[in-house]
């Protein structure tokens, strides 16, 4: 009975193991080998991740959610498809299902976004771009064909780029500038987008900063706005800051930090003017339509897996600063993510989406997409067709977490999306509720400090559920971890 005791007592309250096998053997000498065995698969205070160096916690406490319900004051109005308008699903009552589901299994604790000055998403994001977001809806209308002179109250683009490089002059109109931030017609900006998406990459900052302050195996930014489609300076498939790329951004720079004092705190805009040498937008764009391919580059097809995780397990350790993964796994492809690390090799991205061939965001996600520069062969992308079923997807979730393996990240972010459940009303996948444990488990098992970043999901109904199963997966694939 006292061993059982003990066992208890280390699995739950972190009791000083030395002292329960101490109990154990006064008890009886065969519960000294069960006191042992609960020892050594208990989580205790720390454990260092596999190959990262990097110490986190993995205790038995609440996840750290963080969250603020300013997010939800924004409350976008109908967007415009095939000419017709629809219904936003982009709604605040995402995160709140996600949130009362996960507080009323006691999962998480909730904690407040911290407040960051402005430098953290310029380090990611066009200065002016951000000032579009912050300004259209208080800057006056100027247009000679129509008896205009207010501001929109809700911002959508009326006309769109198209041509490029004839003029290095600009358009100052606010028109103009819709059409070249805003690529779709479902992205509408009003007054309070500009405060939520800065709460919402605030929320993903602050959960970089929890991992790697305070050494917590997981964290969980409930953002919103979603993020994973905003590009450099453009907005998007309702995102307006691209949230994992500022927390990735973010916790290179700590890590960095951690290891050398000397100026490494480059913003990813300075890296892509070196890389590019010219206007940043504009090469970036280029960079996603041409790819030149070498020997070193994935290729999905078994026979080239094994190759190029080799490839990658030999790249990994030769690029000097923090090396960190962004695994996607939104039914959608995060054309924004893509586009902002597509030089970098300092940051390896992995998504798993629906093919382009008949999902948005349509222009990007193909799997010959792989980088460019530095960064070749560090954007992997895993197209999928719509019906695709759980063991389907598993197979390709485990060629993912191969190749992350293989880069041997310090950090992995997770765009984590449910959009890929089977009852989402704007996706066709076939993965259903009990999934997303499963799935929670296998990525939990890298035993990698990660931050879950929200991202899509609008079967509104079905999201508290989806979140307490994943972060339940995530609590059984995290002890798995410890005992292996």
């Amino acid at each position: 009975y006292v061993a059982s005791f003990a066992c208890i007592l280390v699995l739950f309250h972190n009791v000083d193991l030395s002292h329960v096998v101490v109990v154990a053997i006064y008890v009886w000498d065969g519960a000294q080998v069960l006191c042992v065995v609960c020892c050594c698969c208990s989580p205790s205070k720390t454990m260092n991740s596999t190959g990262s160096g990097a110490s986190f916690s993995i205790e038995g406490d609440k996840i750290d959610l963080i969250y603020c319900t300013e997010m939800e004051l924004f409350d976008p109005p109908m967007g415009i498809y095939l000419g017709e308008r629809v219904p936003a699903v982009e709604v605040p009552m995402r995160t709140q299902k996600m949130l009362g589901a996960l507080d009323a299994n006691g999962l998480v604790k909730v904690v407040a976004p911290r407040k960051y000055s402005a430098d953290k998403i310029t380090a990611v994001h066009d200065p002016d771009y951000l000032a579009f977001i912050r300004q259209v809806n208080e800057t006056p209308i100027v247009d000679s064909e129509f008896e205009i002179s207010n501001a929109a109250p809700v911002a959508y683009p009326f006309t769109f780029p198209y041509t490029t490089g004839i003029s290095q002059s600009q358009s100052k109109s606010i028109i103009a500038k819709m059409g070249r931030y805003v690529f779709d017609l479902a992205t509408p900006i009003n007054r309070e987008t500009y405060p939520a998406a800065v709460l919402s990459a605030e929320a993903a900052l602050t959960g970089a900063d929890i991992i790697f302050h305070e050494n917590k195996r997981v964290a969980f930014a409930l953002c919103r706005p979603p993020g994973h489609h905003a590009m450099h300076a453009m907005a998007g498939g309702y995102s307006y800051i691209n949230n994992a790329a500022v927390a990735a951004v973010h916790l290179q720079n700590l890590a960095n930090n951690r290891t050398s004092k000397s100026s490494c705190n480059t913003t990813l805009t300075e890296k892509r003017g070196r890389t590019n040498s010219g206007s940043t937008s504009d090469s970036q764009h280029a960079d996603l339509s041409h790819n030149n391919h070498s020997d070193n580059v994935i290729g999905h097809d078994e026979k080239d897996a094994g190759h190029y995780y080799e490839y990658l397990r030999r790249s990994a350790h030769s690029t000097p600063g923090a090396r960190i993964a962004i695994l996607d796994v939104d039914f959608h492809h995060g054309n924004g993510t893509q586009e902002i690390f597509y030089n970098s090799d300092s940051v390896l991205y992995v998504s798993l989406h629906h093919t382009p061939d008949g999902a948005y965001p349509y222009f990007t996600g193909f799997a010959d997409e792989r980088g460019a520069g530095k960064g070749e062969g560090y954007n992997i992308n895993f197209p999928m067709p719509s019906h695709t079923t759980e063991s389907e997807y598993s197979r390709v979730l485990a060629k993912a977490l191969s190749a992350i393996q293989a880069y041997d990240p310090e950090y992995l972010i997770v765009s984590l999306g449910f959009d890929t459940f089977s009852g989402d009303p704007i996706s066709s996948f076939q993965l259903h509720e009990a999934y997303f444990v499963t799935m929670a488990e296998n990525i939990a098992s890298l035993g990698l400090p990660t931050l879950l970043v929200a991202e899509g999901g609008y079967a509104v109904d079905y999201l508290g559920q989806l979140a307490v199963n994943f972060l339940q997966g995530w609590n059984n694939g995290t002890a798995r971890h410890a005992c292996a």
